[in-house]
């Protein structure tokens, strides 16, 4: 025998209207820089964890400002600092993590060197790598802290990394920029990519 008919589709509900977003308006805070782990937690168990995990940023920070402070990363067994990007990436990268996690003074030690550090003085730089690091690390913290001076900041690299676009007859970013002040757009960028 022959199948019935198919029940006739639901029409589709319209889609509900979104409120636009302005992106030039400057963020609100109900509280600027209030850390979430300074909440309150009835659960004993979800805050011996929380606690854990800050304790282990901790020990991890300490080794790092110790052995290898201004440096990108720390060695942990020569307990040596190592340079790949020249801008001290674990400072900048952790400000975030460290506002999240309420470690103040550590936090404070981090812009304190990000706000002095001078991205003309890095020579070449990985497009990438510095974009994820030092220019998505310093717009989080802004977005935590509302610090214009970090937003100013990460603008004016922001501005160095615009050369990697200025090389490329293609008009996509070259895998490695200079971002020195005094070098124009013609010749900011390398098609080599990065040595490690």
């Amino acid at each position: 025998p022959p199948l019935p008919p198919a029940p006739p589709a639901p029409s589709p509900s319209p889609p509900a209207q979104r409120k636009p977003v302005d992106y030039t308006a400057t963020p609100t805070y109900e509280s600027p820089g209030a850390p979430i782990s300074s909440a309150a937690d009835p659960d004993a168990e979800i805050a011996h964890k929380r606690n854990a995990v800050r304790d282990a940023m901790l020990h991890s920070w300490k080794g790092y400002a110790d052995h290898a402070w201004g440096f990108d990363e720390l060695m942990p067994v020569s307990k040596q600092g190592k340079n790949w990007l020249y801008q001290g990436a674990t400072i900048i990268d952790s400000m975030s993590t460290l506002k999240v996690m309420g470690l103040d003074a550590e936090y404070n030690q981090a812009v304190d060197w990000v706000k002095k550090f001078d991205f003309g003085s890095t020579g070449r730089v990985s497009f990438f790598e510095t974009t994820i690091r030092d220019l998505g690390g310093m717009l989080s913290a802004y977005d935590m802290s509302a610090d214009a001076e970090l937003l100013a900041k990460a603008k004016d690299l922001g501005d160095r990394l615009l050369k990697a676009f200025g090389s490329s007859p293609l008009k996509i970013p070259t895998p490695q920029v200079r971002t020195h002040p005094a070098v124009s757009l013609v010749g900011a960028g390398s098609d080599k990519c990065a040595g490690w």
